[in-house]
């Protein structure tokens, strides 16, 4: 049986190293098609590029970012006079 297990392990070595890359032809279609893709992936990238910054200006112009460490329903229940829950530790 160990035998077999060495011949398979010889077989599974020859059988990897005999792969190769392969030059091939690209056709003048792909490669425009290629280009074209490219160009308007890049145009893409620039329109997101620029969405992803405006909230960031917006706040630099704004003059800073709001506070959302509050949450809106606490300042609101404290405006209308509720009062806090109460812990049993005090």
């Amino acid at each position: 049986m160990i035998a077999a297990s060495i011949v398979m392990r010889q077989w599974r070595r020859a059988q990897t190293i005999q792969s190769a890359p392969v030059a091939i032809e690209v056709p003048d279609k792909v490669r425009t098609a290629h280009g074209a893709a490219l160009a308007a992936w890049d145009a893409e990238r620039g329109e997101t590029e620029a969405l992803r910054a405006e909230p960031s200006d917006a706040a630099n112009t704004r003059g800073g970012v709001p506070d959302l460490t509050r949450s809106p329903g606490r300042r609101t229940s404290r405006r209308h006079g509720a009062r806090e829950p109460q812990g049993l530790l005090k």
